[in-house]
């Protein structure tokens, strides 16, 4: 089994929690760069992959640590990764970590996020990885949801479309 490696940063990239009027949200960013990684942030919710800067999958559990420890030795024992455990490109991850951490808050975090990144054109409606997910022709307000997207790049345009009038339809 690889070493584990030094150069990891000591604690995730946390950001401010944020009050909502369903769960309150609170994100952070890792780069996993290594098979074993170990500092995956406490409790669980929300995660969004992101590849090229742009979201890929938006997964949900109760445990982060648990989830992506069995998630990354998946990836080494099927040899996805170079020699000393290194992942053949680093996986940018984007944790929301939920109080409180409920299957029912997750979920809606979870839907929030896979509604709102098309709906605001961060990504192309069927472009996420999530298997058997449709996006559904919804009214939800989802910027009802303070704190639904990190303070990043997709985040900030996602929160900025969301906060725009849609534009007038044109009658034919």
């Amino acid at each position: 089994m690889p070493e584990e490696p030094v150069d990891e940063p000591s604690e995730p990239d946390t950001q401010e929690e944020l009050s909502t009027s369903g769960p309150r949200i609170s994100w952070s960013k890792v780069t996993v760069e290594r098979y074993p990684f170990t500092r995956f942030p406490d409790g669980g919710g929300v995660y969004v992959v992101e590849e090229e800067g742009h979201p890929l999958f938006v997964g949900e559990t109760h445990h982060f640590q648990t989830h992506w420890r069995e998630r990354l030795s998946a990836l080494y024992q099927m040899g996805f990764t170079r020699r000393g455990g290194r992942l053949l490109k680093p996986l940018t991850l984007w944790f929301a970590r939920l109080q409180p951490n409920t299957p029912g808050a997750r979920q809606q975090v979870q839907r929030a996020l896979r509604l709102a990144l098309p709906r605001a054109g961060v990504v192309r409606t069927g472009a996420l990885r999530n298997p058997g997910f449709v996006e559904e022709d919804s009214s939800d307000d989802l910027s009802a949801l303070p704190g639904l997207f990190p303070r990043c790049t997709w985040g900030r345009e996602a929160l900025q479309a969301l906060r725009s009038p849609p534009p007038p339809r044109s009658h034919r």
